[in-house]
Order: C-alpha cells, then sequence, then structure tokens
C-alpha cells in the first residue's frame, strides 16, 4: 500500500472524498427508503379498470395505433378481466405492429397530460395477461414522457405542452402467461409538471390484456446538494 504523507491538504482530501461517498449512499438508501414505504392513496390513473365505457372506449383512455401499426387491433374485452367486469385487449399480427393505450386526464380527446410534482417518487402499477407474445421487437413495454409548459404561445390564446423525452420499461414477458402485476417506480425530473404514459405491445406478434392500472405518489425527493 502506498504510503500517504499526513499532511493537511491530505487529511482534508481524505475527509472530502469520505463525505463525498457518505452523501451518495445517504441519497441511494434514502430512494430505497422511500420506495418501499407505502404508496399515496390517490390513483392519478383515471378509470384504470376500465368499467366506465363509452361508445366502446374506457373512459379517460385513447386507442392508438403507432407507426408501422402492422394491423394491430385495439378493443375492450368484456370477458377477460383480472378484476370486474372488463380489460383492455391488444392484438399485434405482425413483427412490425404496434398498439397502444394512452392514459388521458379530463377525458378529453388529445389530454394526456397527467399533472406531477418535481423530483417525486411515483409508482406505476398495472396488471397484464398474454398469449402468444413472440421474444422479438420490444414487446411489452411502457413509455413514460417528460413534459413541461412550452414557453410557445398558440393561436387559440393558450399554451403550448411538448414532451422533452421518454423512459421506456419493457417487461421482459413472452409466451402465453396468466395475469401478472408489474410495478415500475420513476422519480421525476426537476423542471417536469406533466407525465404522458403509454401501454404497448410494440414490435411483437401476440395479444395481451391490460387491467387495474395506477399511478401514484411515493414521496418527495429531496435530494442533498454535493
Amino acid at each position: 500500500m502506498k504510503y500517504i504523507p499526513k499532511t493537511p491538504i491530505n487529511l482534508f482530501k481524505q475527509c472530502w472524498r469520505f463525505n463525498v461517498y457518505k452523501k451518495k449512499c445517504f441519497c441511494m438508501i434514502l430512494f430505497n427508503f422511500i420506495c418501499m414505504t407505502a404508496y399515496g392513496s390517490v390513483n392519478l390513473i383515471q378509470n384504470g379498470s376500465f368499467e366506465k365505457i363509452h361508445s366502446g372506449i374506457p373512459v379517460f383512455w385513447i386507442f392508438q395505433n403507432g407507426p408501422g401499426a402492422g394491423g394491430a387491433i385495439i378493443s375492450m374485452d368484456t370477458t377477460v378481466s383480472h378484476t370486474g367486469h372488463n380489460s383492455v385487449k391488444i392484438f399485434v399480427p405482425t413483427p412490425n405492429g404496434c398498439g397502444s393505450i394512452v392514459a388521458e386526464y379530463k377525458g378529453h380527446k388529445g389530454d394526456n397530460l397527467i399533472p406531477v410534482e418535481p423530483d417525486t417518487a411515483y409508482a406505476l402499477s398495472f396488471w397484464v395477461k398474454g398469449k402468444d407474445v413472440d421474444t422479438m421487437g420490444e414487446g411489452i413495454n411502457i413509455r413514460i414522457g417528460f413534459s413541461q409548459i412550452d414557453t410557445l404561445n398558440l393561436p387559440n390564446g393558450g399554451k403550448g405542452f411538448h414532451s422533452i423525452g421518454f423512459r421506456v420499461y419493457q417487461s421482459g414477458l413472452t409466451g402465453t402467461f396468466n395475469w401478472t402485476k408489474q410495478t415500475y417506480r420513476f422519480v421525476t425530473k426537476p423542471w417536469q409538471k406533466y407525465c404522458q404514459i403509454y401501454f404497448q405491445l410494440r414490435s411483437n406478434i401476440g395479444t395481451i390484456w391490460y387491467d387495474n392500472i395506477s399511478l401514484k405518489k411515493i414521496g418527495k425527493i429531496n435530494m442533498p446538494k454535493f
């Protein structure tokens, strides 16, 4: 081991490195502790069990085929459910297909911005069932978009919104499987005011069902500065 003289400057460097290490460990412990605590009782996803239907589509949801939809079919299924009577079914017949359901907030088509708090941990949970889901492509995934108010004024006098980026969670579930619960935890950006959530079967052949979706606040993350 190399001998380091115990000069004042070397002792200061060692103490500084140790303090930085302690702070990093503290941040990791803090985040893990918050993630293990009980979630808030308010579900930010409206009609997450798909029991309310209007014109064949669940209220507060958008059915959306992505780029290169490949004949994807999205529909209500009143014969299959985890709880209640309904679920949403996505059938993708070709490898380049993509079917998505998008959570709305106010129930108006296109209003898919869910208010969130900056620097805050959230838990997104849902149940999913699959049939003949192949192992190619992205598969069953969740895309969470980070959004904020745009500074540009719209012609109607309002403010525009834009997505800054997406975080993608891939379940890795394939084949045929019964109802399985999935939970993804994430922390919002310091500037983030909204999120967009897409539930997909993407670039995979197969059929999946979604049910009992929830988004709940875990807690505020007050990260120490160093």
